[in-house]
């Protein structure tokens, strides 16, 4: 089977899905990974073949206090809306644009992303390919097994 792995370039959201396409690569799938052009790389160590953004533009633990230094000035909530609006969803139409011309060349059979890639949310319905979310973070859905968020980290 043909799978595309994508995810947004943040060590917390690349390194968790690491495993997965490592398995999925050694249980025989074709498999590729969309991410930014510096981490290609690590998924090449993989053993995975590499698709760099091409339209898109990278943003990353390493980069993004350089490419929004007025994200420094912002704290909880604030910082939220801007990362959500600034650093996430701002890709979204390249990406889109990326993963539907790689598509049209490489048509994959599943994409596997991070939960932050929103991009997943347009290509699955417009390529009819079904889309498997892993969500690296915290569970923000309240559960006696899972702790609440400390809000303290987001005041």
């Amino acid at each position: 089977m043909r799978i595309l792995i994508a995810t947004v370039p943040f060590s917390g959201h690349f390194n968790p899905l690491t495993a997965v396409a490592a398995r999925l690569h050694e249980q025989g799938h074709e498999v590729r990974w969309y991410g930014a052009p510096s981490l290609v790389p690590r998924v090449e160590a993989l053993g995975v073949a590499a698709e760099p953004y091409r339209r898109a533009v990278e943003v990353s633990d390493d980069n993004v206090a350089e490419r929004h230094p007025e994200r420094a000035k912002l704290k909880g909530p604030k910082r939220l809306s801007f990362d959500f609006a600034r650093v996430f969803t701002d890709n979204i139409p390249a990406q889109v644009t990326d993963l539907t011309d790689l598509h049209n060349v490489w048509p994959f059979e599943r994409l596997v992303c991070d939960s932050a890639f929103y991009a997943a949310s347009i290509l699955g319905p417009k390529l009819d390919v079904p889309v498997h979310t892993v969500s690296p973070g915290p569970s923000l859905v309240p559960s006696p097994d899972v702790p609440p968020p400390d809000r303290k980290s987001v005041v």
